[in-house]
């Protein structure tokens, strides 16, 4: 099996240790576990992209992550994808989405950057409606593909799989990037144990994440097999 699918496996497993961690109230156990369900699936697909090397991918992207979507974009030539498929400017979210780039990497990769991890419910919320948004509009698109221009309609179906994957991993990684260290170690006054609580916008909004890392799952498989044979 190649290593990419190795990846997108063990980042299935994690996602099914954090559903059962979860249940049990072990939420920064569970929230752990959902940060290295995505952290699996950025190695996955920085491997299938060819934007990580065997070796980057066996150290932890953390930090990082982020910059490997941003590699990606530049790759793929983003905006001659957009020219070539004018559907997808019809899909409001993308256009937010690559207005927001800069931005994110201007602000979030100072290295030396403390990572905060108290988001507000509402930047939460936020967060989960803007990809939920983009999931649908996406999905319109395939609809209104012609069923008859076959290959027309299995290419663009890739594309616009690649665009929910490159879109909700980055968000999902700048979510949980800070929790890879701090929900595990007590550090000065920080107890993992009593921040993690049900009080916490995170945990609050742990399972509508959830089912956005497993979306993200499904999709990046039938990037790897529908168009490419994995």
């Amino acid at each position: 099996m190649k290593t990419h699918l190795i990846f997108l496996e063990i980042a299935k497993k994690d996602l099914e240790a954090t559903k059962c961690l979860y249940d049990k109230k072990f939420y920064s156990h569970s929230i752990f576990d959902l940060q290295q369900c995505i952290e699996k699936m950025v190695k996955s697909y920085g491997l299938y992209s060819e934007i990580i090397t065997e070796a980057e991918a066996k150290i932890t992207v953390g930090h990082k992550a982020l910059k490997v979507f941003f590699e990606i974009f530049k790759e793929r030539k983003f905006n001659e994808l957009l020219e070539k498929y004018p559907e997808l400017k019809e899909v409001s979210s993308i256009n937010r989405f690559k207005s927001n780039l800069d931005e994110y990497k201007s602000t979030l990769f100072d290295e030396n950057e403390t990572w905060d991890i108290s988001f507000s419910r509402e930047t939460l919320q936020n967060i989960i409606t803007n990809i939920d948004t983009l999931g649908d509009e996406l999905e319109e698109v395939k609809r209104r593909i012609n069923p008859k221009e076959s290959l027309r309609r299995k290419t663009v179906n890739y594309i616009l799989n690649f665009i929910f994957c490159l879109f909700s991993l980055s968000v999902l990684s700048l979510v949980f990037t800070p929790h890879a260290v701090r929900s595990r170690y007590p550090q000065d006054n920080f107890n993992p144990l009593e921040v993690y609580d049900d009080k916490m916008p995170l945990v609050q909004t742990l399972d509508h994440f959830m089912k956005i890392a497993e979306e993200t799952l499904e999709k990046l498989n039938q990037i790897y097999t529908e168009l490419s044979g994995g």
